[in-house]
């Protein structure tokens, strides 16, 4: 039932809060939401709340799911765009784009180019990834045994700052005179 929606207090620090988000973002965008869904969320082989971009994925798919039950069409784009006011406005998180855009716009044999600057991507064919099956380069993913919901991770925001503040430095340098990164956010104005 799309009216018996829990409220932000219960569902607070759990991947409930992400679907909560989902709904919210999509009524928000002027979406009918008619139907809901029953699903359960758990992580695999134990490692929940560690996953790499866990959050991203599972608020994409909680977004596809009711836009399926409720037969919308939402671009990928869009989508990217919904899932990031998920994790800002209902998750109080300051991140951007990148995950959200690699679970929705990545391919199989393909490197996935971003522009985080103008929201734009392009799938290069990597010629050493001739099949999905038999891929000749391997990934080591090791997991750090620390299991923590991003949005009660103490520091998590301050750490996004620290890094726009990094950036700004390294890149002043190569900017030209007079312009400056502080305060902007690419973008993030969209959605």
């Amino acid at each position: 039932r799309m009216d018996a929606m829990p409220d932000e207090a219960a569902v607070a620090n759990t991947w409930g809060a992400y679907v909560r988000g989902a709904v919210l973002v999509l009524r928000e965008s002027g979406r009918a939401l008619t139907r809901g869904m029953v699903a359960v969320v758990k992580g695999a082989n134990g490692a929940d709340g560690g996953g790499i971009s866990s959050s991203a994925a599972l608020g994409c798919a909680v977004l596809l799911a009711l836009e399926s039950a409720n037969d919308l069409e939402v671009s990928h784009e869009e989508n990217i765009q919904l899932d990031r006011r998920i994790e800002n406005l209902h998750l109080g998180l300051n991140n951007g784009i990148l995950d959200q855009s690699a679970v929705l716009l990545s391919r199989a044999c393909h490197l996935t180019y971003i522009d985080c600057q103008d929201c734009t991507h392009q799938l290069i064919p990597a010629p050493w990834l001739n099949t999905p099956s038999d891929p000749p380069v391997r990934f080591l993913l090791a997991f750090s045994g620390l299991r923590r919901a991003l949005s009660c991770t103490p520091g998590y925001n301050l750490r996004v700052q620290e890094c726009a503040d990094a950036a700004a430095v390294l890149l002043a340098p190569a900017l030209p005179p007079g312009e400056t990164l502080a305060g902007t956010r690419p973008c993030l104005s969209q959605g």
